[in-house]
């Protein structure tokens, strides 16, 4: 029995060690599954955590590459490969150490990290597909494009819209990112279509050739189109100094019948209707521009169109071999009378050394003493006054082959002063007309170039090719004169474009004088845009480039091939014209002295 209760006593102690070992277990086993669940939960909070801080730097990694390469946030509908553009044009005249640099790198090549940046971050929030062609492909190709040397001056449009495109439809926005620098300052260029906003002269493209400018100019311009892309052509459009439209009028149907060959060879005041030389040297007749009416039908040296109505002509007779003086208002027969040289100056060949410039009467010849004399007489109602010396040239011109080389003695006139300008073989001389009587001539070390008349000063401006193969060894030569003396600067393109050699004018190169600075404009290249700069001469140097025009967009597109096929400038005492042939049509643009530019309005009468 003892035994037994032993045994009974044993087995319920072994039963109970049973029942505890069984709870433990089931204490275990909910325990553990207990830890699972919360371990599983600690992991999915673990996974929400890492996946908020992949997708947070995705976000970072966006917002300073759109910093880096574009600045402040885009517009909406603005297109982020037309502002990289614009900022493009600005960076390429800055030299490598100036264009907005960081930490020793300049733009946009510093910001290939960021574009490397966001690929890695993309691929860390699993939002990188293999194979496809998504924000992380673009991201990694637009680096990799940046990292190039020239990549501020290539076109990486697809790379940009791609990856902006697909980051819109990734929705990632564009927040502060205060510790990335800002890309240089876009420029602010027009283009072909901004152009086409404003009323040009034509629709289509005008030739340049088939453009003229007074060879006398005076305060205003006054331009002769002949060009059968023109409706109304032959015309003549005008820009007042105070306007910034122009004023545009076909020629007199009876010029019109004529057929071509016009030249504005004469002087005229600025009120006036110009006058319009047909054939060679006005030898199928002078009209005047608005009401036809002609005045000769001969050999001109010169002519004036005055306000009041009435016009005087210098011409050759070939039956009497003499000058004469033709004087004609309107509707009324003309008045002939004989000229007769005063014989203190002989005369060579009237047309080099004869010019009829305002009222005044201006004679290149030589005296007894065999001197080389420039010399003038006053036109009044009685006709030509005596002849006053001005002073003594030291060489004549050179007789020209062609047969329709402009004459060698020409003129400016403003409100202050009337300049003549007599072309010699390797100067040129000016003399100036102030408060009633005429200056001894300045020299002007070149020949050839644009004469500029402002207030008692005179410039000439002239754009010399390259004699050599580079066309950095061409040269622009600007001198201001005045009754006293002439300044002259020359520098070659290579010492204008310094640091921006990869700038040089290719088919563009224009230069003028507007209020005493030199303003030149130029083809920068086949992708700078065209660009001018504006400043003293010995100082253009360093001058900025002002992007006038960006010939590479078209209908919001950036492309290859440039909307420009040819420009011509013009200036004035107040303002400057720069005509444009486009891909559009034939636009202006109106040029100040402070560097506001603005397109023209054409209004046709």
């Amino acid at each position: 029995m003892g035994f037994f209760n032993k045994i009974e006593d044993g087995s319920r102690t072994i039963l109970l060690m049973a029942q505890e070992s069984a709870g433990a277990r089931r204490k275990f086993a909910i325990g553990g599954v207990a830890l699972v669940v919360l371990l599983a939960g600690g992991g999915f909070g673990l996974s929400r955590y890492l996946n908020a801080k992949a997708n947070e730097a995705v976000g970072t990694s966006w917002s300073a590459l759109s910093r880096c390469m574009l600045g402040d946030p885009l517009a909406a509908g603005e297109k982020p490969s037309l502002r990289f553009r614009a900022i493009q044009l600005s960076a390429m005249t800055q030299a490598e150490v100036s264009r907005a640099p960081a930490n020793g790198e300049p733009w946009p090549n510093r910001c290939a990290k960021h574009a490397h940046a966001l690929r890695e971050n993309l691929v860390e929030a699993s939002r990188a597909e293999k194979d496809q062609k998504d924000l992380a492909f673009w991201a990694e190709k637009l680096g990799i494009a940046l990292k190039d040397d020239g990549s501020y001056m290539a076109d990486l449009s697809e790379a940009m819209d791609q990856t902006w495109a697909q980051a819109a439809k990734a929705q990632l926005q564009q927040a502060a990112a205060t510790d990335t620098p800002a890309p240089p300052a876009p420029a602010k260029a027009l283009t072909v279509d901004s152009l086409a906003a404003t009323p040009g002269l034509a629709k289509s493209a005008i030739e340049m050739k088939s453009v003229q400018a007074e060879l006398n100019p005076g305060t205003n311009l006054r331009i002769l189109i002949e060009d059968k892309e023109l409706p109304n052509s032959p015309a003549i459009c005008t820009f007042n100094a105070g306007e910034q439209s122009a004023s545009c009028e076909g020629l007199s149907a009876d010029i019109g019948a004529l057929g071509k060959g016009f030249r504005l060879w004469g002087s005229a005041d600025d009120e006036a209707d110009a006058l319009v030389f047909s054939g060679k040297n006005g030898s199928d007749g002078v009209y005047r521009a608005e009401s036809g009416d002609k005045s000769a039908a001969a050999t001109t040296y010169g002519g004036f169109a005055a306000k009041d109505g009435v016009s005087a002509l210098l011409t050759w007779d070939d039956a009497s071999r003499q000058l004469r003086l033709v004087r004609k208002s309107v509707g009324k027969p003309a008045v002939v009378s004989p000229y007769l040289p005063d014989p203190k100056i002989r005369v060579g060949n009237p047309y080099y050394d004869v010019q009829l410039l305002w009222n005044q009467l201006v004679v290149r010849g030589v005296n007894r003493h065999n001197e080389l004399w420039l010399a003038a007489s006053e036109l009044s109602d009685s006709g030509v006054g005596p002849l006053s010396e001005i002073g003594t040239l030291s060489e004549g011109g050179v007789a020209e082959k062609s047969g329709e080389e402009p004459p060698q003695l020409s003129g400016c006139r403003v409100a202050k002063a009337l300049v003549a300008r007599a072309r010699g073989e390797r100067s040129e001389f000016l003399s100036f007309f102030v408060q009633g009587r005429w200056t001894k001539p300045v020299t002007v070390p070149f020949v050839g170039g644009t004469l500029s008349c402002r207030k008692a000063e005179a410039s000439v401006t002239r754009v010399a090719p390259s004699s050599s193969d580079s066309a950095l060894e061409g040269t622009i030569s600007h001198a201001r004169c005045t009754p006293a003396a002439c300044q002259n600067e020359t520098l070659k393109l290579e010492q204008f474009l310094k640091g921006e050699l990869n700038l040089a004018p290719k088919v563009l190169l224009a230069a003028g004088d507007l209020d005493g600075k030199l303003l030149v404009v130029w083809g920068a290249a086949e992708v700078g845009g065209l660009r001018m700069r504006l400043a003293p001469a010995d100082k253009i140097a360093k001058a900025p480039d002002i992007i006038l025009y960006d010939d590479l967009v078209k209908q919001g597109q950036l492309q290859k091939t440039s909307t420009l096929s040819d420009a011509r400038l013009f200036t004035r005492e107040r303002f400057a014209i720069l005509l444009l042939t486009t891909t559009s049509g034939t636009f202006a643009l109106r040029i100040e002295p402070d560097g506001k530019y603005a397109p023209v309005k054409f209004d046709w009468k």
